[in-house]
């Protein structure tokens, strides 16, 4: 799994997720997971499926290059989508985050959606997948 392109064009039996990360705390709680993932796709057990991902920043903190700088050296690739939510107040950012992550959630149909932390991106986490009422 090289790159982001690996990991969008996985098909056939797999597990899609979202993996949502927003704060650079929870940047070095997301490395482990992807390493999990990474290497439980490289030995396939069967009857496991495999698992693709989709890697979700939310843009709240606006230094893009002190962002670059954690995944770099936790070894986390670069996102697949990046929020883009910068510096505003709590429900501005709250509301453009739901928002911009509902569209995501649509068009990809993750199976799970990871949020990581005690902030702000774990809002979604709560109304995803939305009821069919």
């Amino acid at each position: 799994m090289a790159g982001n392109m690996g990991r969008e064009e996985m098909n056939g039996n797999q597990l899609k997720m979202a993996l949502v990360v927003g704060a650079r705390p929870n940047f070095m709680k997301i490395a482990p997971l992807i390493k999990a993932i990474q290497q439980h796709n490289q030995s396939p057990k069967p009857g496991l499926a495999e698992i693709s991902y989709i890697l979700v920043h939310t843009g709240q903190h606006y230094d893009i290059e002190m962002s670059k700088s954690f995944f770099r050296d936790l070894g986390i690739p670069d996102p697949d989508i990046n929020l883009e939510v910068g510096s505003s107040t709590h429900a501005v950012q709250t509301a453009n985050i739901m928002m911009k992550f509902e569209r995501i959630c649509l068009e990809r149909k993750p199976d799970w959606v990871l949020v990581f932390g005690m902030s702000i991106p774990r809002l979604p986490q709560h109304w995803w997948p939305p009821s069919s009422g």
